[in-house]
């Protein structure tokens, strides 16, 4: 994965979750940064699921997240292992919708090329 795909998810993930910027990693490694992306977008959610469950349903319906595997995340962690499994499935869809944007953005794939 490209350092443009963790900018693209970083600043998506800044809009759609409401993080300040200077939350977020300086990449410096690729690994690194992606588990931190984890660690604090786990944060957010476990946050959410504590204080405003209604918020946090808004943005997983904002972001497309898939709510059979939300529901299957919720049904089979503990409360705070399915902070981390539902911030895994946020980070995994900001990623593709990052990948999605960065394809489009370049000209590749252009289907009004016509």
């Amino acid at each position: 994965m490209s350092e443009n795909i963790i900018q693209e998810t970083i600043k998506l993930l800044s809009g759609d979750l409401e993080i300040a910027h200077e939350y977020f990693p300086v990449v410096v490694e690729e690994t690194e940064a992606w588990a931190q992306l984890r660690k604090l977008v786990a944060e957010k959610i476990l946050y959410l699921m504590e204080n405003d469950v209604e918020q946090l349903k808004y943005i997983l319906y904002r972001l497309d997240v898939n709510e059979r595997k939300v529901k299957k995340v919720l049904s089979e962690s503990p409360f705070g292992e399915a902070a981390d499994g539902i911030a895994e499935l946020v980070l995994n869809r900001e990623i593709e919708k990052a990948r999605t944007r960065q394809q489009f953005s370049s000209g590749a794939g252009n289907w009004l090329d016509v």
